[in-house]
């Protein structure tokens, strides 16, 4: 249990088939309190997650910053029209690339268009799963844009060193498997000097998937000795850390 000071958002239910799943964001109420009601944003694609706005300000003073959950299509599932452009196209970044691109440029449209609506500069964060690494299209298309992919800048993330997930040990002769991040912290212009620091907490892409949280095939002994109530392998990605100091110019 995270505590009473602990608070979460969570204005939506997720309609890809489970109630249980749904981008949300918690957050620490002696730290940061919301400013307004979130802005749900729904692509109507059925197949990324609905997510949302939601704005905070610092509890002590500082300027506002506002918080977008993200879930892209996973690579997985591709579509049964081999000719789709969603279709695996050989180049390494796996089916339904097409859709995440096109998602992303829906998402900075509607963020712009939200941005309008808010009294002050939002200074704006997304984060989350994207699917996509760190040199796929969707992501070069939220660089196109003048957005900042913390963790693989130079200068306050870890660079090409930049790792958040862990498919297989190697990759294979055409590109597939091997260490990357399709995790993202994702800054606009404005928050972008507000960055202090950006980095992946390892503790579950490197841990082994025997230890993972799933039960499936694991003796009732199994689940006694692997389990333990610490952080490790706790999923199959990295949560992605953000330094932020909202009383920079």
């Amino acid at each position: 249990a995270l505590g009473a000071d602990w608070k979460y958002v969570v204005p939506v239910k997720d309609k890809l088939g489970s109630d249980a799943i749904a981008v949300a964001v918690i957050y620490n109420s002696k730290r940061v309190m919301p400013v307004a009601e979130p802005v749900v944003y729904d692509d109507a694609t059925n197949l990324n997650r609905v997510t949302f706005l939601q704005s905070f300000k610092p509890v002590a003073g500082g300027k506002l910053f506002t918080v977008i959950p993200n879930h892209l299509k996973s690579k997985g599932s591709c579509p049964t029209d081999a000719t789709s452009l969603d279709a695996d196209q050989g180049d390494g970044q796996g089916c339904w690339n097409d859709l995440r691109t096109k998602s992303v440029a829906k998402l900075m449209q509607w963020v712009a268009k939200a941005q309008v609506s808010l009294t002050q500069k939002s200074n704006v964060l997304l984060l989350g799963d994207m699917n996509s690494y760190a040199k796929e299209d969707p992501i070069l298309a939220f660089e196109k844009s003048n957005y900042k992919i913390l963790l693989n800048d130079e200068k306050i993330g870890q660079g090409q060193s930049a790792y958040s997930y862990v498919f297989g040990v190697a990759s294979n002769s055409e590109g597939y498997g091997g260490a990357g991040n399709l995790d993202h912290a994702i800054a606009d212009e404005n928050l972008y000097p507000m960055v202090k620091r950006t980095f992946a907490w390892h503790i579950n892409a490197d841990e082994p998937t025997a230890l993972d949280y799933n039960d499936e095939f694991k003796s009732e002994e199994q689940k006694q000795l692997f389990f333990n109530a610490d952080a490790f392998r706790s999923s199959d990605h990295d949560p992605v850390i953000v330094d932020l100091d909202l009383n920079e110019v």
